[in-house]
């Protein structure tokens, strides 16, 4: 049976506002070979510093607009917290994925559910319902 999607986006985040230690890069290439390993096409990736809400998330919002758009079937992450720190905000993020008919992978966690998360979440006191990405 052939899989239906080969095409993947690479989202790297760090919580330090600067990346002293070359913890992006590392990341980055992690992910790469991780997509090698998966036999999927890097169409493309962003990434963040920096760990609070208020910080600016342009990485994330821009590979969420390319998911909307229809450029990737498949998000690598290096482990579900860093698409956020906050339980509620990763959980709403998971279900527009899935929405939109993104598969979520790690190479530490496998495959990535929000069926999975919702318990952590919901232990975490994170709000079950984020409507949208990067809502407060």
């Amino acid at each position: 049976m052939m899989r239906e999607w080969n095409r993947a986006w690479i989202y790297s985040q760090i919580d330090a506002p600067e990346d002293n230690h070359g913890s992006l890069k590392n990341q980055r290439n992690d992910l790469f070979d991780y997509a090698d390993q998966m036999d999927l096409e890097v169409v493309g990736f962003s990434q963040d510093t920096g760990g609070s809400l208020e910080c600016s998330q342009n990485g994330l919002m821009e590979m969420m607009q390319a998911a909307r758009d229809g450029k990737f079937e498949v998000l690598l992450i290096k482990r579900v917290d860093r698409l956020s720190r906050y339980p509620g905000k990763t959980l709403g993020l998971l279900r527009e994925l899935e929405r939109l008919g993104i598969q979520v992978f790690s190479p530490l966690e496998g495959q990535i559910h929000s069926e999975s998360f919702k318990p952590f979440a919901v232990i975490r006191g994170g709000a079950p319902d984020v409507k949208r990405p990067g809502s407060q």
